[in-house]
């Protein structure tokens, strides 16, 4: 009898050790399926045109799945999916043994099926995987949801703004212990919005004294109807601005995402950084900031350095080489060449109808200050590229020692700007793209340039 019972009970804690391992493979939780839909980086309404799976039928195997669909459309998507994209899906789907369970397969699509897909980039291109696991694949949208969503998950600004901005003490003068502090800055009322400006530098960045006011068009306050739209700004200390790449929300939550590029190689002044904001339709909820995660390239390497090192071999000073003259210039040229006065230059403007130089140089000017590619080239942007420009040119002219406008390569080893020998004849062959044994200021220039803005 003693043995019976003990069999029993060893049984009785068989069968609690197997319910438990089987709890411990159950459900997740819809907050886990909610947060991997939203670091999907492909989210599109696809068709299905080809349905292909492997042919296991056993239990406790996984099926693979692959599908063949068009995109009809795009909600975000960060390989650049486009509508009437074709593209392959690649799923699975776990044939659970008897009293098995687990997470929830994502759904099983047949050929003509229109479902909302939650997508990551996969190895090849046109080939993705799916991102949010059992919940991977949804319904499609009903007419008033989708007409909510259009109004309310992604945003294109209205305006965009680049300036400079004030931060707080880096390093608090009690001694306490440095507070971080947020780089997003949402202004939805007018006192957030004075808070905001009262931050702008009135005066430029300028060696000499006193300064020249500042041109940024905010200091202005524009009038902004606070009851319609909101104001997103992004700061950074640093003189390389941040770039917003995208707003968009979802679950009452609205995702701002920020490219960070590299920063100049050059001081700059104390306390003082640069700033993005744009203007959007206003939207409640719980504003977060991720930076996008830039593609690693290969690194560049000259005479065993980095283009920025080598600037910094050159003793480049970026905004602070600046004084009043420079300023006066730039202002100058800049709003003669804004002739609808928007504060920034539009292709027609700049380059068509641009008086300076020939329209393939002015062409080649504004796609390089037009570093985020927006079709526009604000004071900002031009103000960065003058900066670049101006101080390559003054070294140079420096190292050019007859002035013919020519740089040969004794010239360049004999003005001693680069102590290493040996460097500055790497440094020279990468400047030297036509390999004539010179420099001049277009072929130097490019290089420079590149160099400047270089991750």
């Amino acid at each position: 009898m003693i043995e019976l019972n003990s069999l029993r009970i060893k049984t009785l804690l068989g069968a609690l050790a197997f319910t438990l391992l089987i709890n411990a493979r159950a459900e997740l939780p819809p907050s886990v399926y909610e947060e991997m839909k939203r670091g999907a980086g492909e989210v599109v309404v696809v068709k299905v045109s080809k349905v292909s799976q492997g042919d296991s039928k056993s239990a406790g195997q996984r099926i693979q799945l692959t599908y063949e669909a068009s995109v009809i459309r795009v909600i975000r998507s960060k390989s650049g999916l486009r509508p009437n994209a074709k593209i392959t899906i690649q799923s699975s789907y776990y044939r659970f043994g008897p009293g098995e369970v687990g997470p929830s397969n994502p759904r099983r699509l047949k050929k003509d099926d229109v479902v909302m897909a939650y997508l990551q980039k996969w190895k090849k291109a046109g080939d993705y995987k799916i991102a949010a696991g059992g919940h991977s694949f949804e319904k499609t949208l009903t007419e008033a949801e989708d007409k909510r969503f259009d109004e309310n998950k992604v945003f294109k600004p209205i305006k965009t703004y680049r300036g400079m901005i004030h931060f707080p003490h880096s390093f608090p003068l009690d001694g306490s212990k440095t507070k971080e502090v947020s780089p997003l800055i949402v202004v939805q009322g007018e006192r957030q919005y004075e808070a905001f400006v009262a931050r702008i530098p009135t005066k430029q960045i300028s060696k000499t004294r006193p300064a020249l006011p500042s041109s940024d068009p905010l200091l202005k306050k524009p009038e902004i109807d606070f009851t319609k739209y909101t104001l997103l700004v992004v700061c950074r200390l640093s003189m390389s601005r941040p770039i917003i790449k995208s707003v968009t929300t979802d679950q009452n939550k609205v995702h701002v995402e920020v490219e960070y590029p590299k920063e100049f190689p050059a001081a700059r002044p104390l306390n003082t950084g640069t700033y993005t904001a744009v203007l959007i339709p206003k939207t409640k909820g719980e504003y977060l900031v991720s930076p996008v995660k830039l593609q690693s390239t290969p690194k560049t390497f000259i005479g065993g350095k980095t283009p920025r090192e080598i600037l910094i071999e050159f003793k480049f000073q970026g905004f602070l080489a600046l004084n009043d003259q420079h300023w006066q210039s730039y202002n100058w040229v800049f709003s003669r060449l804004d002739t609808n006065k928007d504060g920034r230059h539009s292709k027609e403007e700049y380059i068509v109808n641009g008086v300076h130089m020939n329209e393939q140089a002015r062409k080649g000017i504004f796609n390089a200050a037009d570093y985020d590619q927006d079709g526009f080239v604000s004071a900002f942007e031009y103000f960065e590229n003058r900066i670049i420009t101006d101080e390559a040119k003054l070294i140079f002219e420096a190292m050019d020692q007859n002035k013919n406008g020519r740089l040969t390569w004794s010239e360049f080893m004999r003005s001693k700007r680069i102590k290493d020998l040996k460097l500055a004849e790497a440094i020279f062959q990468a400047l030297d793209t036509n390999k004539n044994g010179e420099l001049i200021i277009p072929e130097y220039l490019r290089v420079w340039g590149k160099w400047a803005r270089s991750k």
